[in-house]
């Protein structure tokens, strides 16, 4: 698509300019470059006009593809069909409310009976709609939020996790193979995935006491935490007559108290370190 100005407007008059530079009076028009009808190749052909005075006039815009309709955006959600099999604490099936007939925060999401289900529970009071809770929902509901799809919980109609029969599979697998839903949710236990478990090697990491904070806490525990503590308890010392009493040198020869005995003192205290330091005498900087 394109538009182009005109040199005239449909007065016949030369263009009229307003004291900002802006035209008083303008008209457009407004081409479609399109498939020919009789010759092969495209052509520029008018689709409509504009102007200040009367504004827009278009007609049928043939777009490319040949559909008189703007091309879709990407859409904001996609939507996956789920299939389930319950079984607690990962999926718990339960009944909606029985006043709004709806699902709760504590009772899970809307999920759904497959029709099997329903038609050999016949006699039964079983509904069509359910509510679903417990790890893998709540998972799901997290990847919901992140990822931006929809989707539909549908009970599985055939009741099994899925093994290979007579060289076909059956239950929850039998629906991701033949593609009938996009994937599935189902936690169980058997000798295969006992075996394909990892181990753990019960070796711990040696950086494992640093695992509490990340690297800009322990970066600002380093170099402003245990700086002002130092020079605190120096600098009280320094000012206690016990201690240095504002001189070059301790007031007693006996005490054995510097900024470096300072910084030993602060790291003993902060990793628990049990090694023989040099206690300040005075109250403050003990404190």
């Amino acid at each position: 698509m394109n538009i182009g100005h005109e040199k005239l407007s449909s007065f016949g008059k030369q263009r009229v300019f307003n004291v900002d530079g802006s035209l008083r009076q303008t008209e457009m028009k407004i081409m479609n470059f399109k498939p020919r009808t009789q010759n092969s190749g495209l052509a520029w052909e008018e689709v409509g006009t504009w102007n200040s005075w009367n504004g827009l006039d278009i007609k049928d815009i043939v777009w490319p593809g040949g559909s008189h309709l703007p091309p879709q955006g990407v859409p904001e959600k996609f939507y996956m069909k789920i299939t389930f099999l319950e079984e607690p604490p990962f999926i718990i099936l339960s009944d909606p409310d029985p006043i709004s007939s709806k699902c709760s925060m504590n009772r899970g999401v809307p999920c759904y009976m497959s029709e099997k289900h329903l038609r050999s529970h016949a006699n039964s009071s079983q509904e069509s709609t359910k509510c679903c809770s417990g790890l893998c929902i709540d998972l799901l509901r997290k990847f919901e939020d992140e990822m931006g799809f929809t989707y539909d919980l549908i009970r599985v109609e055939d009741p099994k996790w899925g093994t290979i029969e007579h060289g076909k599979w059956n239950g929850l697998m039998e629906t991701l193979v033949n593609k009938k839903n996009g994937f599935s949710i189902k936690f169980s236990k058997n000798q295969c995935r006992k075996r394909s478990r990892s181990k753990r090697t019960g070796i711990i990491s040696p950086t494992a006491f640093l695992e509490p904070f990340d690297t800009y806490s322990w970066m600002l525990v380093s170099m402003v935490a245990i700086q002002a503590s130092a020079f605190s308890i120096f600098f009280f010392e320094w000012l206690s007559p016990s201690g240095y009493n504002m001189q070059v040198v301790p007031s007693k020869s006996n005490h054995r108290f510097s900024l470096v005995r300072t910084y030993w003192l602060v790291w003993a205290v902060l990793f628990q370190a049990s090694v023989q330091v040099d206690c300040p005498r005075g109250l403050t900087a003990r404190i």
